[in-house]
């Protein structure tokens, strides 16, 4: 049954301030004064601000792009906020586009919701109410809602308010059609929103995402994990706990971990166990609990993606310091030895980034990353000094490409220590390592038997992303990042890693000792 919420006319002072507000860009009271939804006994109640709402109501800019877990009204409240504007600005245009067409039947219902449920005296009329547009007759302001793939988007069309929702779910030629059109279509001030569920990486949403968190874009990015919401808990008695958990938990360290690091309570965690039960490995994705596990390792990933998964949350962190595009975890020991993997690149804006990481031999802990859109010249001046200020470390450069300029600026800096490599069929040996299908499958599988070893170490949380989303692309017999994104730092990396091997006097002692943790011990009511 049907609860309706009652339409009492409201001060006409109140309308004008909510009013005013919105057309000054704060929807949030003209949301919380008029606007009313379905809830799950489909009753219609008052719209609310719960964690997740309310942040993004708090933080919202007017290019933005979200990484969410499902169900938490995400959508809904950017409904409310298109409706606001609808409702309050003449000639506001707005476009909602969803993944498919059950979707845009559910946010019709919603946005009609709103309009049926306005109080009365407020409720505009309306010159078009289509399943697909809504238009008010006196202001002239419109909403559209339909499918990627349903309309073009062109420089004629004028957006205001630019809705693309459950973007990973696109299919890519959607996602291009979309993307090349509808983003020129709203003018300066309008608003850009792009939000989804994870869906593997690669797609429009995954390097929307990457480029915004790397400041690479106008836009921002914002990630919300499943325990930000309020609803996703199940107690003892609950019928949807596993009947294993309707008693007291004993945590396991995993998630032990969680519990301390985000402050869970045991609801939370049974409500994981269940939900766990229920999605298997889609978990992780469809309620994410970090923005790099998220974007769901395929079959196709090369390497131990529960091993860098691991490593995401017990080891990453922000760099101690930070000097342009030199990010340090550790300085240099006087005693250790270093091994620095170097992926040159032309250094042009728009184009693949450099890449040197700095591995410390004994301890297997990446201690410094030099990244960013460094001219090969000026990187090899860079990467000489980087070099001597860690004892002198065992440059390895990669030796294709812009590499073989890089070499020749090492070597013209003097540089006393570059690797040189030597192929199995020659006793000839030549500075750099040369990539190549047989290459990359052995920096591969160094990087695999030094990851599954706990012999490497990663704080830095960019190159952990880039190690996840490594791919083998087997039909065409060659490893590389998805499309759209970056290897720079997998890359350099896995050279650190080689460059270590290949010097028998590069110790590995002390590194597998390290990686050894004590698990602490809580009671099962803690």
């Amino acid at each position: 049954m049907v609860t309706t919420a009652a339409k009492v006319i409201p001060p006409l002072a109140e309308i004008e301030r909510v009013m005013l507000e919105a057309q000054q860009g704060r929807p949030r009271p003209f949301i919380e004064a008029f606007l009313h939804v379905r809830d799950k006994h489909n009753q219609i109640v008052p719209f609310r601000f719960p964690r997740i709402i309310t942040h993004a109501d708090e933080h919202h800019g007017h290019y933005m792009v979200y990484v969410k877990p499902r169900q938490v009204f995400w959508t809904t409240h950017e409904l409310a906020r298109i409706f606001a504007f609808f409702v309050s600005i003449p000639n506001f245009q707005a476009a909602i586009v969803e993944h498919e067409g059950d979707a845009a039947e559910r946010v019709f219902r919603t946005v009609k919701d709103f309009y049926d449920f306005l109080p009365d005296g407020l409720r505009p009329q309306l010159s078009a109410d289509r399943s697909d547009y809504l238009e008010i007759k006196d202001s002239r302001s419109a909403i559209y809602i339909g499918t990627a793939g349903g309309r073009r988007f062109g420089r004629s069309d004028t957006i205001n308010y630019l809705l693309l929702d459950e973007v990973a779910h696109y299919t890519p030629q959607q996602a291009q059609e979309i993307w090349v059109g509808a983003p020129e279509a709203v003018p300066q001030g309008g608003w850009i929103t792009i939000g989804s569920t994870p869906n593997g990486v690669g797609n429009l949403h995954h390097k929307l995402y990457l480029d915004a968190l790397a400041g690479r874009t106008r836009y921002q990015a914002v990630f919300y994990p499943w325990f930000w919401h309020e609803e996703y808990t199940l107690s003892p008695d609950d019928p949807e706990t596993l009947l294993q958990d309707r008693g007291p938990l004993s945590l396991t360290a995993e998630e032990v971990d969680l519990v301390v690091r985000h402050s869970l309570s045991h609801d939370q965690i049974r409500w994981r166990r269940s939900k766990m039960a229920d999605k298997g490995q889609d978990f992780y994705q469809e309620y994410p609990e970090d923005d790099v596990t998220c974007f769901l390792a395929t079959s196709s990933t090369v390497f131990p993606t529960i091993v860098l998964n691991e490593m995401l949350r017990q080891e990453a962190k922000e760099a101690k310091t930070r000097d342009g595009g030199l990010q340090v975890w550790h300085q240099p020991h006087p005693s250790h030895q270093y091994s620095i993997g170097a992926d040159p690149a032309e250094g042009l804006k728009g184009g693949d980034p450099t890449c040197a990481e700095v591995l410390d031999c004994q301890t297997g802990r990446v201690a410094a990353v030099l990244h960013g859109q460094i001219p090969v010249h000026e990187f090899g001046l860079q990467l000489a000094q980087l070099g001597q200020r860690y004892n002198n470390a065992l440059i390895v450069p990669e030796r294709n490409n812009h590499g073989h300029a890089l070499i020749l600026v090492l070597q013209a800096q003097g540089y006393p220590n570059l690797y040189k490599h030597r192929n199995e069929d020659s006793t000839m040996q030549r500075v750099g390592f040369p990539t190549s299908a047989a290459s990359k499958t052995q920096l591969v599988g160094d990087m695999k038997a030094a990851l599954t070893g706990g012999e490497v170490i990663i704080e830095d949380k960019e190159t952990i992303r880039e190690l996840v989303e490594y791919q083998a692309d087997t039909s065409a017999g060659r490893y590389s990042a998805p499309v759209g994104s970056h290897d720079d730092r997998a890359v350099a990396v896995m050279l650190a890693v080689h460059g270590r091997l290949a010097d028998p006097s590069l110790s590995a002692t002390g590194r597998a000792n390290e990686r050894r943790r004590q698990v602490l011990y809580y009671p099962p009511d803690w």
